[in-house]
């Protein structure tokens, strides 16, 4: 029968009534309200993540991944920083060693003319 004012032309419940739906529909697949993100004044918040004894992250999200991004980025920086170092040192030694290198050829280069000098002073005195 239709009522003079309504807006709904038939017996039914209004749509608000849907409630009663949901909560069955909840029941017979489980599902778990906590873990469904809610709005609040402050705007939506995600799925809280619990902590187990350990202190490991059940719910893992996109956050938590940057994070973990964030840290591999600082590790592999500091890597690359202490490997730069390394390399400037064994850059410095190599040009140390090269300059060593000639200097000790020069050295022996000037051994050999004094045991030449030496060997001739030798032989003039032998005759003498």
């Amino acid at each position: 029968s239709n009522r003079k004012g309504s807006i709904y032309q038939s017996e039914m419940a209004p749509p608000t009534s849907n409630k009663n739906i949901a909560s069955a529909v909840s029941l017979a697949h489980n599902v778990e309200y906590e873990n469904r993100p809610m709005t609040s004044q402050q705007g939506m918040s995600g799925i809280k993540t619990i902590s187990s004894q350990n202190n490991t992250r059940l719910v893992q999200d996109e956050v938590y991944f940057l994070g973990i991004l964030r840290h591999k980025i600082l590790e592999i920086r500091s890597e690359l920083g202490s490997l730069n170092e390394e390399s400037e040192i064994r850059s410095n030694e190599i040009n140390q060693f090269g300059k060593l290198q000639s200097s000790y050829e020069s050295v022996v280069n000037e051994i050999k003319n004094y045991e030449g000098e030496l060997a001739g002073i030798n032989l003039t005195i032998s005759k003498c």
